[in-house]
């Protein structure tokens, strides 16, 4: 079994994925270890989370077939991995391309026009705010 080997991109989105897993999950992976990247991964395919789906995807994008048999014979799923995620707020995602490389991003959501909030009149006393 030989070792995986990762162009620059594919660090970057790993790292953002790691990144992501740890914020939700709280659970600090060591990229440098091959245990720990194969169970990152596996995390990340599982999760519902639109932020890690995304992150997967990025970084499942770079990947070469190679590279992807590989991680397959590791035990690492990509099936739904390897959709498109979806977004919660309108169901858009943008691709774009980022110093040569496709990167799926969320869709600006639409700005609505909010109603112009009541001022109530504020009452200051040595230098606090009063309310009524």
């Amino acid at each position: 079994m030989s070792a995986i080997y990762f162009s620059t991109e594919n660090l970057i989105a790993l790292n953002k994925l790691e990144a992501s897993v740890r914020k939700e999950s709280g659970v600090r992976h060591v990229l440098s270890e091959e245990r720990s990247l194969i169970d990152l991964i596996k995390m990340a395919s599982v999760s519902s989370s639109i932020q890690i789906q995304t992150s997967l995807f990025n970084f499942l994008q770079g990947l070469s077939s190679e590279q992807k048999n590989q991680l397959v014979y590791r035990g690492v799923s990509f099936s739904r991995a390897e959709q498109r995620p979806v977004t919660e707020s309108d169901g858009r995602v943008v691709e774009r391309t980022y110093r040569g490389v496709k990167v799926a991003t969320q869709a600006p959501a639409s700005v609505k026009a909010e109603e112009p909030a009541v001022k109530k009149p504020v009452r200051i006393y040595r230098g606090r705010v009063i309310t009524d």
